[in-house]
C-alpha cells in the first residue's frame, strides 16, 4: 500500500508543477552515489577487466559507494557524456524508488548515479 501512495505522490508533483508524468524504469546497472563515482567507473571500464574488479577499486575509497543493482527508478537529469574506449556513455541522475534482492522492495526515493551507452550512428 505504501509503494502505491509513495508512486502517486511522486506523479502527482509532476502534474502539479506543469511537468509531464514520468514511469517508473526497471533496469540492472552499476549505481553510485556520485557522480565522480560513476565518472571514474567509466573510465575504469576503458582498461580494467572484470566488473567486480571495477566496483572494488571504486569502493575502496568509499565503501559501498557502488554496485551492481537491479533497481526500480525514475530518469533524470542528463549530466554530459563521456568517450570511453569501449563507447561513448551519457551519466545520468536517477531517482530510485526501488530495488530487487530476490523480491522487489520499496525504498526512500534516493538520488543515485549511472551510465547508459550511447548509440551513435555512423555519418
Amino acid at each position: 500500500m505504501f509503494w502505491k501512495i509513495l508512486v502517486w505522490a511522486f506523479l502527482t508533483a509532476f502534474v502539479v508543477s506543469g511537468a509531464k508524468a514520468r514511469e517508473i524504469e526497471l533496469g540492472t546497472g552499476v549505481v553510485c552515489d556520485t557522480q565522480a563515482q560513476i565518472e571514474r567507473f567509466a573510465q575504469l571500464s576503458d582498461n580494467s577487466g572484470e566488473l567486480e574488479a571495477k566496483l572494488h577499486t571504486i569502493n575502496a575509497d568509499a565503501p559501498y559507494a557502488c554496485a551492481l543493482m537491479e533497481v526500480a527508478y525514475y530518469r533524470g537529469k542528463s549530466h554530459g557524456q563521456l568517450h570511453t574506449a569501449a563507447g561513448t556513455v551519457e551519466v545520468v541522475e536517477i531517482l530510485v524508488v526501488g530495488f530487487k534482492y530476490g523480491t522487489w522492495n520499496q525504498l526512500t526515493p534516493t538520488i543515485q548515479w549511472t551510465i547508459f551507452p550511447v548509440i551513435e550512428e555512423g555519418a
